[in-house]
């Protein structure tokens, strides 16, 4: 049977980058989200219609602290990941809780750097 958790995505990340440290582990962590622009054709309202998908997404280790030093808010990203759920009981209400969202492996830069303008 064929198993694949495989998910690519770009997007914008929506808040500053703050890694923090695990506790068992002294790994590095960092959550955060990205807006992921995509668009469909209305056929009835004969139009393009644009939407936008907030996605959470972790990364750790040597690859989150580079995001960290490197990367701005609002810059386009393009990720590699898998899909994972976390789940927990609330604190209160012992309610079952659970979020999906990205672990993500790498990271790169989606969006091609400003070219240098030559100077004469």
């Amino acid at each position: 049977m064929l198993k694949i958790n495989d998910i690519k995505i770009t997007g914008r990340p929506t808040h500053e980058f703050e890694a923090k440290t695990l506790p068992n582990s002294g790994r590095k962590v960092v959550e955060f989200q990205i807006a992921n622009d995509d668009s469909y054709f209305d056929t009835e309202a004969k139009q393009e219609v644009k939407r936008t998908q907030f996605v959470n997404v972790r990364i750790y280790g040597p690859r989150a602290e580079a995001l960290v030093k490197n990367a701005p808010k609002g810059k386009l990203f393009y990720i590699e990941g898998k899909l994972v759920t976390d789940e927990w009981a609330d604190k209160e209400t012992q309610e079952k809780r659970s979020r999906t969202l990205i672990e993500a492996n790498d990271w790169q830069f989606a969006e091609p750097k400003k070219a240098e303008t030559a100077q004469g």
